[in-house]
């Protein structure tokens, strides 16, 4: 947001030194802003703010919003649970996970509020369904509390407000999710280059004795993978945390959404932790993530304007953590110890790893079935 001026209530006498305390951030309480969030929030407890869990919050939720709401520059997010209230409701959802932006500057002027549907068990093309009904809401209540005549087939319930806009999403769920699923995010440009082996002597590390072939595994894993340079991190008593950079030499990795920005990822930096009994418990697997302290890491993440595409980039990111480490679990039962072969079939398979857990579940499950047909043929 643009704007660094608090708007007045329009009207009265000493509207101005209204806006003065809100900008000083000492009198936020009456702030329409606020009061329409207090009144949501007492209806949906909110799960995170900023995406802090409200139980990590470094102050109690109703002062860190009275802060957080009297910067009109920054905008601020809300995830909560919506269960469908129609107690006929045709679909197995047990509920919508859903992450509401509401604008710094509303409701004045800017930006309507929006959302982003979190759930892993709801197909993206129809997520996207909920979400395009809730901006037709979002805009039929800006424009209704402007007074402006509005044809729409909806109808607000109770009002006009962040509240009014949720009740309402849950009054017409089933005709958004009744509607035809649309085919929104596709995976293009991904990456089928294998790492090479090379041979070059250097030194032996000193490894725990207690288990001897997790320390041959990363022994053959840093030999065959040393042109990535990777580096130890950390060293805790549960894990061994190896950095490195998973580049895109042939081309690079672009996820594209429809009407939205494409984001290019031309390198990943990311962050191995490999358990101290890894080989020793089945249940057990390695954990690969990205390293947010990496500068290209947050270039990547800053370049990314659109409020509402950050939100899905960091879900797709947050199944390729899930993934991944189920991934590895199921190697390491299927007695796939190696390092090296997991890192590789990650980059091989990238757009799988990206997807929801259970669609990627599905799909690893078919592929160890056809490595095992292929392996009995």
């Amino acid at each position: 947001m643009s704007e660094n001026k608090i708007e007045p209530k329009p009207g009265g006498r000493g509207s101005r030194r209204s806006s003065k305390k809100q900008k000083d951030g000492q009198d936020n309480r009456s702030s329409p802003q606020l009061l329409e969030i207090n009144k949501l929030i007492k209806k949906f407890k909110p799960i995170t703010v900023n995406g802090i869990p409200v139980s990590s919050l470094s102050k109690p939720l109703d002062e860190f919003l009275t802060i957080a709401t009297a910067d009109k520059s920054n905008d601020l997010y809300l995830s909560f649970l919506l269960k469908p209230s129609d107690p006929d409701f045709p679909y197995d959802l047990d509920f919508l996970n859903l992450s509401l932006c509401i604008p710094g500057t509303y409701p004045y002027k800017g930006k309507t509020p929006s959302l982003v549907v979190l759930n892993d068990d709801i197909p993206r093309g129809y997520s996207v369904n909920v979400e395009i009904g809730f901006r037709e809401i979002a805009t039929l209540a800006m424009e209704r509390r402007k007074k402006r005549p509005v044809e729409s087939e909806l109808q607000l319930v109770s009002g006009n407000d962040l509240l009014s806009m949720v009740l309402t999403l849950d009054k017409y769920l089933e005709r958004f999710l009744s509607m035809e699923k649309k085919d929104t995010i596709k995976f293009v440009k991904t990456i089928r280059k294998e790492a090479k082996p090379q041979k070059q002597d250097r030194k032996e590390k000193e490894k725990p004795v207690e288990n001897s072939l997790r320390a041959a595994e990363i022994d053959r894993f840093l030999t065959r993978l040393q042109s990535l340079q990777i580096n130890l991190f950390k060293e805790t008593n549960q894990n061994s945390i190896y950095k490195f950079e998973l580049p895109f030499e042939d081309d690079a990795f672009t996820i594209a959404i429809d009407n939205l920005q494409d984001i290019v990822i031309q390198r990943l930096a990311v962050k191995l932790s490999i358990p101290k009994d890894y080989l020793v418990n089945e249940k057990r697997g390695i954990k690969l993530e990205i390293d947010l302290s990496n500068s290209s890491n947050m270039q990547l993440i800053n370049s990314i304007e659109d409020k509402n595409l950050k939100l899905i980039f960091g879900k797709l990111i947050s199944n390729m953590n899930a993934n991944f480490s189920h991934a590895s679990v199921e190697m390491v039962k299927a007695k796939n110890t190696s390092l090296t072969s997991q890192i590789n079939m990650f980059v091989q398979n990238i757009e799988k790893f990206l997807r929801p857990p259970a669609d990627f579940a599905r799909w690893l499950g078919a592929n160890e079935t056809l490595n095992e047909e292929l392996q009995a043929a």
